[in-house]
């Protein structure tokens, strides 16, 4: 795909960097038609920050940057604690199949699943509703993100 070996050299530069881990680098999505890269960063701005808007320059890469509210950090003890709580959304009717977290549209949790006992190609509101009450009941949860935060989505995957 056009632009793809700059973009990519570009990400492999930013999660090499020694502050990564600690930073407030969330995720990053690459359009690759345009040759920019979006970036999603919580917290304040670093020197880590100001160094990855000065190697966009340099390699000619757009830059778009995004503020959202939680960490690397949060989403992982988000994910975690709903994938330790999976029993609990399968009593509840829900088949886990996934959690998204980085996501331009939305800034936080997608818990992605189905009803098994269903054909329906979506959720029902009764279900989707279930399922926030198992939410709301996980440890840990609620300090990482906020339930506001967290969508609940159809989604079937298989593996093939």
């Amino acid at each position: 795909m056009f632009n793809d070996e700059d973009l990519g050299r570009f990400t492999n530069w930013i999660v090499v960097q020694p502050e990564y881990e600690d930073s407030g680098f969330v995720g990053s999505a690459n359009d690759h038609g345009s040759k920019t890269k979006t970036v999603l960063w919580a917290g304040p701005a670093t020197a880590l920050l100001a160094r990855i808007v000065n190697e966009a320059e340099v390699r000619g890469i757009g830059l778009v940057m995004r503020n959202v509210q939680y960490s690397r950090a949060d989403l992982q003890r988000g994910i975690t604690a709903i994938f330790a709580a999976e029993a609990s959304l399968l009593e509840a009717g829900f088949h886990l199949s996934g959690v998204a977290c980085i996501d331009l549209s939305h800034d936080g949790l997608i818990v992605e699943g189905f009803d098994p006992r269903s054909a329906a190609d979506q959720l029902d509101e009764r279900l989707v509703a279930d399922v926030r009450v198992v939410l709301s009941q996980i440890p840990g949860l609620c300090s990482a993100i906020d339930l506001a935060d967290v969508q609940i989505a159809d989604g079937k995957w298989f593996l093939l």
